[in-house]
C-alpha cells in the first residue's frame, strides 16, 4: 500500500512539474510574442522619425527658397476655411500644420541636423524638451546634442541633463542681475555723493 502511496506523490510530482514546464513555455512563447511585436514597434518609430526628418528638410528647402509662392492661384478649404497655398501659412495649413509648430520643427533641425532630430524624435524627446535645449547657450546644446546622438534610449538621462543645464543658466542670470542691481545701486550712489559735494 505504501508503494502506491510513493507511486501516486511521484505521478503527482511529475504531473506538478510538467504542468510548470508548460506554463514557462507559454510564457516564453508570450514573451517572445512580446519582444517581436516591440522590436517591430521600435523600428516603425524609428521609420516614422527618418521619413519626419526627410520631410523636414524639403520643407525647409521650400520655405527657403520660397517655393509655395509657386503655388499662386491654388486655394485649399480646410476647418471650413478657403486657404491660399501660395503664402508660408497657407501652405503649412495644407501640410495639416500652424506655421508655427513648422517653424519650431524647422528650428529643431537647424539646431539638432536630421540624424540628432530623428533620435530625439525616436526617444519621444517632446516640443517643449527641444524647446528647452533650443534656449541653452551654444557650448551646453552640443553637449546635449552629442548625448542625444548616442543616447541607447536614455530619454530621462537626457532631459535630467537638459533641466540641470537651464537651471544652471537660470542661477548664473539672477547672480548677473543681482550684480548688475548693485552696480546702478553703487552709480547712484556715487552720483547723489557727488552731487552733495559740489
Amino acid at each position: 500500500m505504501s508503494n502506491k502511496h510513493i507511486d501516486a506523490d511521484a505521478v503527482w510530482q511529475e504531473t506538478a512539474a510538467s504542468e510548470k514546464a508548460l506554463v514557462a513555455a507559454a510564457a516564453s512563447a508570450e514573451q517572445i510574442e512580446m519582444n517581436q511585436l516591440l522590436g517591430r514597434l521600435q523600428a516603425t518609430q524609428a521609420i516614422a522619425a527618418m521619413l519626419d526628418g526627410l520631410s523636414l528638410a524639403q520643407i525647409a528647402q521650400i520655405k527657403e527658397g520660397k517655393r509655395y509662392k509657386q503655388l499662386a492661384g491654388q486655394k485649399m478649404v480646410i476647418d471650413g476655411a478657403e486657404i491660399r497655398l501660395d503664402t508660408w501659412e497657407g501652405f503649412c495649413a495644407a501640410l495639416g500644420s500652424s506655421r508655427r509648430a513648422i517653424e519650431e520643427k524647422l528650428d529643431n533641425l537647424r539646431l539638432l541636423g536630421t540624424e540628432a532630430l530623428e533620435k530625439a524624435t525616436a526617444l519621444g524627446m517632446t516640443t517643449q524638451e527641444l524647446r528647452k535645449l533650443r534656449r541653452l547657450d551654444a557650448s551646453d546644446q552640443q553637449i546635449v546634442i552629442g548625448e542625444i546622438e548616442v543616447a541607447a534610449g536614455d530619454k530621462e538621462a537626457i532631459i535630467d541633463l537638459i533641466t540641470d543645464m537651464a537651471a544652471k543658466h537660470s542661477k548664473e542670470r539672477e547672480e548677473l542681475q543681482a550684480k548688475l542691481e548693485d552696480q546702478r545701486g553703487e552709480a547712484v550712489a556715487s552720483e547723489r555723493d557727488r552731487k552733495s559735494v559740489v
